[in-house]
């Protein structure tokens, strides 16, 4: 039996069990933070122990869906259309998928379908947070401060300047993606009108700061511009802003590109040869022609039979599920993926009056465009994009039910 949405929500607001709920959510989020923001610092952003923190944020997601009730679960699913929609391309790939395996020795990589789960699971528990608004605050706020010292330890290793070899053996791509989601998150409570406290203001600015800076140290070039794009967009649309503000806040960034504008144009082209553009994109263009080269001669099995792609991988989300799946068995994830596109921009645009509603969107956004330029965004890693579906799962809670 599913809940009627009168059900659903005396569940959550009536159950005695709520408080217990709440207690043993908490206990796992914030293990989750604590294990997460470590894994991406200077302690733990090399392997083996990279590989073994992203398995223990798999657990304890886990773990955080066993605290929801199978019958909350049911409820999510029918009374949200992203969540609803979701779950059936889920599950039309998989059963494509696993039939093509069994029956048709088709060769395939069910990474993507594992990767799919763990999102809809993570929308599912943001969906159903036992968390008051004021505790989650809490936690986000948390989360800003512990990312940023993360971000720090990165710094005291690497020094404040802009280096022109490639950080080897440094997962600095899934780390620029993590901390560019963290100074969004930042940078938008900053410019909000909910957070009046000086001393709360400072530390977010300060947290900005050094989330920037990191990135830009680490030359993640995708995130760096992304962040600057989301920003950029999120103050141009918004209503709430007064003009003049808005004025000033892009002539400060104009001021910043144009005095810092030999220190960034070493971030995206140091050591690279500015005449040739694959090289400038770190040899992206060239796999990209390759991945095109083999989909023309494969267009509708792709990798699944005969001959496999055998060039470098595919630094675009849904051109490298073309090359992996072909067209046809693609068609749900190219459903899946434009329908994200589509729900992010429109909650964004509803929410043009207020920053932190439409902060869950934004950052969804910001993934959204990193998957133009790399290969596991917008649905991996789970450990890089966590906070993500959590806050968009609860804005659709919270949507929902207004």
């Amino acid at each position: 039996m599913i809940y009627t949405p009168k059900e659903y929500l005396e569940d959550r607001l009536q159950n005695p069990q709520r408080s217990q709920l709440n207690t043993i959510q908490s206990i796992v989020l914030y293990l989750f933070l604590i294990v997460n923001t470590f894994q991406y610092s200077i302690w733990g952003i090399f392997e083996p122990i990279y590989g073994y923190l992203r398995v223990l944020s798999i657990i304890l997601v886990i773990l955080l869906a066993l605290t929801i009730p199978i019958k909350r679960v049911l409820y999510t699913i029918k009374a949200n259309q992203f969540t609803r929609w979701f779950c059936i391309l889920l599950g039309v790939f998989s059963l494509l998928s696993f039939s093509l395996y069994a029956f048709f020795n088709a060769n395939i990589d069910f990474s993507t379908h594992r990767d799919l789960l763990l999102t809809i699971i993570t929308l599912i528990i943001g969906y159903n947070l036992s968390l008051s608004k004021g505790q989650l605050a809490r936690y986000i706020y948390t989360y800003i401060i512990a990312a940023s010292i993360s971000a720090l330890s990165i710094l005291m290793r690497f020094g404040i300047h802009i280096s022109s070899f490639y950080f080897e053996g440094v997962y600095k791509n899934q780390i620029g993606v993590f901390l560019g989601i963290f100074s969004i998150i930042s940078i938008s409570l900053l410019f909000s009108q909910d957070i009046k406290n000086r001393q709360k203001r400072n530390v977010l600015l300060l947290c900005s700061i050094i989330l920037l800076l990191t990135i830009a140290i680490l030359r993640a070039r995708t995130s760096l511009l992304f962040v600057f794009a989301v920003i950029v967009y999120s103050i141009a649309i918004n209503k709430s802003m007064k003009t003049k503000n808005k004025l000033f806040i892009f002539a400060c960034i104009a001021v910043i590109f144009i005095a810092f504008s030999g220190e960034i144009y070493r971030i995206f082209v140091a050591n690279k040869d500015v005449s040739d553009l694959n090289n400038i994109s770190s040899g992206r263009i060239g796999r990209i022609l390759d991945g095109l080269t083999f989909l023309k001669n494969h267009p509708l099995s792709g990798s699944l039979w005969q001959e496999q792609y055998s060039g470098g991988i595919i630094h675009v989300y849904i051109l490298k599920r073309y090359v992996d799946y072909g067209l046809l068995l693609s068609i749900p994830i190219t459903i899946l993926y434009v329908y994200t596109w589509c729900v992010t921009l429109k909650n964004i645009l509803v929410n043009k009056r207020n920053f932190i509603k439409a902060l869950a969107p934004l950052i969804l956004l910001f993934i959204l465009l990193v998957s133009l330029n790399e290969y596991s965004y917008p649905f991996s890693p789970l450990s890089s994009i966590f906070i993500v579906y959590l806050l968009f799962g609860n804005y659709l809670s919270t949507s929902t039910r207004h």
